[in-house]
């Protein structure tokens, strides 16, 4: 499938988490589109958005699928519902020259990346009741390129992992700390930097072996690294308090329903000790079909 979505180029597309075939897209030519992307129905947006000073450098859907959140190109950041274009809400965002992305935390608090006005990057967390000014604003690990970051709203963690680096930071987010979002680790990949960086779904972990999450690298020698996230463990084994449910990956509305107002939030799932039990037997059989294991 392709679409003449927009005059300009197009920055990148955002699938809604609940609604089935709902998309965002945004671009150089100052729009924020939504569209319905059933064969039938794509021939058109079902809305587009206009009411940009400049063009969005990063949009991203809120946990509920009900607003957008995008970081504008003129430094500023923009929280809007695109079914009621009246409805926005503006504020300035990091001072800096270079591009801000965004995250969101819960439906009431974001968390913005961008550089001050040294070219220094930093951080900093919102409430969407109370936009004039950041609730606490931090300095992120150093680097010259534009501070990608990646949150997981299960676990409280923030990923850093800027275009051009050879490091990954680890952040854990804490609205009840003085300092909100502390580091955790940080992961040096020496020889190598990013080109690109992605989050695995959850449902691909290996809980067996306590990976809680992984993550794909695309690196400047051409090749993909994939990262493990473990927590340590002496008794080994399916734990259930690290694998609280998740979004799933299954529509629980439609993209017709959401654009007459209704809001459904996500279908969840979680990881049991059923399915990783399923999933050891599957793969064993697998193993025996190929010949790559003998029976006892």
């Amino acid at each position: 499938m392709e679409i003449e979505a927009h005059s300009r180029k197009c920055i990148s597309v955002q699938w809604h988490e609940a609604a089935e075939s709902l998309i965002a897209t945004h671009s150089i030519d100052k729009t924020v589109k939504i569209w319905d992307i059933n064969e039938d129905r794509c021939d058109e947006a079902m809305m587009t958005f206009t009411d940009m000073p400049d063009y969005a450098t990063s949009i991203r859907w809120s946990p509920s699928g009900k607003m957008l959140g995008a970081m504008i190109k003129n430094k500023k950041m923009a929280v809007f519902d695109p079914r009621q274009e009246a409805a926005i809400v503006k504020c300035d965002g990091h001072l800096g020259p270079r591009q801000q992305r965004l995250q969101w935390v819960d439906d009431e608090t974001l968390i913005t990346s961008g550089f001050d006005r040294e070219a220094k990057r930093q951080w900093s967390t919102w409430d969407l009741r109370n936009m004039e000014q950041p609730l606490v604003t931090g300095a992120l690990n150093e680097g010259s390129g534009v501070p990608y970051i990646f949150f997981d709203r299960e676990y409280k963690i923030l990923i850093l992992a800027g275009r051009g680096d050879n490091t990954a930071g680890v952040y854990h987010f804490d609205k009840s700390s003085p300092t909100i979002l502390n580091l955790v680790q940080t992961y040096n990949f020496l020889q190598t930097t990013q080109k690109g960086f992605a989050i695995a779904p959850k449902w691909s972990v290996d809980s067996s072996k306590q990976e809680i999450m992984k993550s794909v690298r695309a690196t400047n020698t051409g090749k993909v690294d994939v990262l493990s996230m473990r927590i340590p463990s002496k008794v080994g084994g399916f734990n259930a308090e690290y694998y609280p449910p998740f979004n799933a990956n299954e529509s629980s509305s439609t993209a017709e329903q959401w654009c007459n107002g209704e809001d459904v939030l996500p279908k969840s799932m979680a990881i049991t000790a059923s399915k990783v039990a399923a999933k050891k037997k599957q793969s064993g059989l697998g193993r025996l079909k190929k010949g790559g294991a003998a029976p006892a």
